[in-house]
């Protein structure tokens, strides 16, 4: 028997089709067996494809995952994987960490008190995608500042601006510019807090909302006010 890691992966084949990538695979097969357990599971009526994502409501996909996962040392969830409870690690005497693969706060896949009582590690992908959302947000600021959906239609229907343009009325040249103004931010979770570094070099004057941060904090990572 192999004394490398043995990691099980439990997705539906879309899932598994669409997150399972070669590169992410010869990592981890560089040092640990990798498994798939495919789990299709009972969608929610309408839905197909990446728009369910579980868990599995299919009780023979809890038994494939019992009788798969006795000799698991990591499980990763995903889509179509079913809950993740008691009785499933119960069957894992050697499980020590569970990662969700894509997922808001473990997707309701994951039991975390049950895996914590066990001395399981639970990971998950809340905020990997927090960093480029923050750019994307900059981006759109710059760009609706500048009113260029307009302007990109316009280019692309043939037109150009003529000498007779009103440009004092377009909004695009009035208020192109960030640099110096004034930003609202509802919520500073992660985006929120990267958003702030990315306007620093725009000197914008920030305001926040945000009930569940203390105003102290969103002072501290850049806002002028905070309620």
């Amino acid at each position: 028997m192999s004394d490398r890691p043995r990691v099980l992966v439990c997705a539906n084949t879309n899932a598994h089709d669409r997150y399972i990538v070669e590169p992410d695979v010869s990592r981890l097969r560089a040092f640990a067996d990798l498994d798939w357990l495919p789990s299709e599971g009972r969608q929610r009526p309408g839905a197909t494809g990446w728009e369910w994502g579980g868990p599995s409501s299919d009780p023979a996909d809890r038994e494939r995952m019992r009788a798969r996962i006795a000799d698991a040392d990591a499980l990763i969830v995903c889509h179509g994987s079913p809950y993740v409870d008691d009785e499933i690690l119960a069957a894992a005497p050697k499980l020590r960490i569970i990662g969700e693969l894509e997922g808001d706060r473990f997707a309701n896949r994951i039991d975390v008190g049950a895996a914590t009582a066990r001395g399981i590690r639970v990971t998950d992908t809340t905020h990997g995608s927090s960093l480029p959302v923050a750019e994307w947000a900059l981006g759109l600021v710059l760009v609706g500042l500048r009113n260029a959906g307009a302007h990109f239609r316009r280019l692309t229907a043939g037109e150009y601006y003529r000498p007779g343009d009103d440009l004092a009325n377009d909004p695009g040249w009035r208020m192109s510019e960030l640099t110096g103004r004034r930003v609202g931010l509802l919520g500073l979770g992660h985006i929120g807090r990267r958003l702030i570094e990315l306007l620093g070099p725009f000197r914008c004057d920030i305001s926040v909302h945000d009930p569940y941060v203390a105003k102290e904090v969103a002072l501290a990572v850049g806002a002028r006010e905070a309620w």
